[in-house]
């Protein structure tokens, strides 16, 4: 197993409209694609132990074997993870995705990249000007464990987005009078999300529902994160 400590990593500070953060760059040996990762929302900046920065690290390895670099953007704290999170969380994560896209000290990992986004940051994805934009660089966006039913038109004809889904990340929708739908699967939910992205008839966006992952690709069988990295770095490597 590749360790932490072999991975080429290195912290540069990108100054966007507002405010200045960090991002963390895992990049291999040889220079390739790269994978740009907008982490759950659970927590922030760029700490090693929390459960976002554990995911990062598997997926940091996983990507090293196919030659592929990580981009991880430091994200806002959230102070109170108890309360849902609101439409301001979802812009200033958004914000930071478009500084990262634009900033010249980080143009040479921007060649050829993908975009992998988890929970919260799949939603500050969708609400970016990532999708609305053409980017030839731009080949494939992965949102993971994202949820809406409003319709979302795709402007880059080249791009592939895949939603990926735990087979454990049962959800309840609000109702019109106040109350809660029975629990949703994956299967039943996921396809419609899917349909919601508007895209070019040639090249819809995908689902995946992974056998028993959490929300955030976590296997409880095994406490870790191994198996949902994995199915992310190889979706970051298909044309």
């Amino acid at each position: 197993m590749q360790t932490l400590a072999k991975i080429y990593a290195e912290i540069r500070q990108v100054a966007g409209s507002n405010e200045a953060f960090d991002v963390e760059i895992y990049s291999p040996e040889i220079e390739g694609k790269t994978c740009i990762l907008l982490n759950t929302g659970k927590g922030g900046t760029l700490g090693l132990d929390d459960a976002d920065a554990v995911f990062s690290t598997q997926l940091a390895i996983e990507l090293r074997h196919r030659g592929v670099s990580l981009v991880r953007i430091g994200m806002p704290v959230r102070e109170d993870l108890s309360k849902p999170a609101t439409m301001g969380h979802i812009e200033h994560r958004a914000s930071r995705l478009e500084a990262v896209l634009r900033a010249p000290e980080l143009s040479m990992w921007l060649q050829s990249y993908s975009i992998c986004a988890l929970s919260l940051g799949a939603s500050a994805v969708v609400s970016s000007a990532v999708l609305k934009t053409f980017t030839p660089q731009l080949s494939r966006v992965i949102l993971v464990g994202y949820f809406s039913y409003k319709p979302m038109l795709v402007c880059n004809p080249n791009v592939k987005i895949t939603l990926v889904y735990g087979s454990h990340d049962f959800i309840s929708i609000l109702r019109s009078d106040g109350t809660m739908s029975s629990a949703l699967s994956p299967e039943e939910y996921g396809p419609q999300v899917g349909k919601c992205f508007v895209t070019s008839p040639k090249n819809p966006a995908g689902v995946r529902i992974v056998t028993g992952l959490s929300h955030d690709l976590l296997d409880p069988a095994e406490h870790n994160y191994q198996r949902g990295a994995k199915i992310i770095a190889d979706l970051c490597i298909i044309s």
